[in-house]
């Protein structure tokens, strides 16, 4: 791009937490820190101990309204705030599923929808795009207990390569998904063109001034 003259800078957007797929779920589950595999454990016997727990995964077009309708009472339920697009998600859940795109994992106590996570996958690579737990339930950890159950399928089922946590560092990502990559952006500009000359103006070359004084 810059031998066709225009100005481009590079800039780091977010951090993507990954895995690799291999072997098998208990290979997997050894390889994390003991913290959160008793944490975990523990606070698995103590749900099932006081609530009848299902755990159940929904991937067939046909049980799309059902998928809908438990992931949107546990989201109501969370500390979450309202989706700004109401439609995406419902619209993403149906459309997905048709697709073979789209996974979602509902955790039950007692016949309630406590924790909901919706996966995007495609061509062998998994994305955790949605997560959400029942405020409620927060001290029994039945979204960590999900989570759990879900990478446990994804090995049984054997046709994930790759799962990821999407963007961001949060610090509970690296303790189940430990690589991380750096997400860049891009941004081009043709000075020769209006609107590029103007970008170049607020943008691009305050950018470069700073780089150029600080040296960062």
């Amino acid at each position: 791009m810059r031998r066709a003259s225009y100005l481009v800078e590079t800039t780091e957007d977010f951090g993507n937490w990954y895995l690799p797929v291999s072997g098998d779920f208990d290979g997997y589950w050894s390889g994390r820190g003991a913290r959160l595999r008793n944490t975990v454990e523990r606070k698995e016997r103590a749900l099932r101990r006081d609530h009848a727990v299902e755990l159940d995964i929904i991937d067939n077009p046909a049980e799309a309204e059902r998928a809908i309708d438990l992931y949107e009472r546990v989201h109501a339920r969370s500390w979450k705030e309202p989706e700004p697009y109401p439609h995406f998600i419902p619209t993403l859940i149906r459309e997905g599923m048709t697709a073979g795109a789209v996974r979602v994992g509902i955790l039950l106590a007692d016949g309630e929808p406590v924790a909901s996570q919706l996966w995007i996958v495609w061509r062998g690579r998994a994305t955790i795009f949605k997560l959400s737990y029942d405020e409620r339930l927060r001290k029994l950890s039945a979204g960590s207990v999900l989570t759990r159950h879900m990478m446990r399928e994804a090995f049984r089922v054997g046709d994930i390569v790759e799962i990821d946590f999407g963007c961001g560092d949060d610090p509970y990502k690296k303790d189940w998904l430990p690589e991380r990559r750096q997400r860049w952006t891009l941004t081009a500009y043709d000075p020769l063109t209006a609107c590029g000359a103007a970008h170049t103006l607020r943008r691009y070359l305050p950018r470069l001034i700073r780089r150029r004084l600080t040296g960062i």
